[in-house]
C-alpha cells in the first residue's frame, strides 16, 4: 500500500480553500439578482469591490499552502548540511549543496 506524505494533505486543504474562493459568497435578489465570489468576480447586478479584499488574501494564502505542501510531498527541501554551512559562511554556492 502506498503511504502518502503529510504534505499532500496540506495540498488537499489548500485546494479546498482555493475552490471556496470561487464559490458565490454574496447573493442578492434585488434589481434582478446576482452573486459575487470572494475574489471579486460578479454575475448579475452587484457592484464589485475595487480593492484587495479578504477573499483575495484567502486565495493567495491557499496557493502558498499548495506550493509548500507539494514541495514537502516531493521532498524538495535543502539538505540540512547545506543549511548549516549557509549559516556559518553566509555564502554557499548551489553546487556545494548537492
Amino acid at each position: 500500500m502506498i503511504r502518502l506524505r503529510p504534505g499532500w494533505l496540506v495540498v488537499l486543504f489548500g485546494v479546498v480553500i482555493a475552490i471556496s474562493g470561487w464559490l458565490p459568497w454574496r447573493t442578492t435578489t434585488s434589481n434582478g439578482g446576482g452573486h459575487a465570489n470572494a475574489i471579486g468576480g460578479t454575475v448579475g447586478n452587484l457592484v464589485p469591490l475595487s480593492k484587495f479584499d479578504a477573499g483575495q488574501l484567502i486565495v493567495l494564502l491557499a496557493s502558498t499552502l499548495i506550493v509548500a505542501g507539494a514541495m514537502t510531498g516531493f521532498r524538495l527541501t535543502a539538505p540540512a548540511g547545506c543549511l548549516k554551512r549557509l549559516r556559518k559562511e553566509r555564502r554557499v554556492r548551489h553546487s556545494d549543496c548537492r
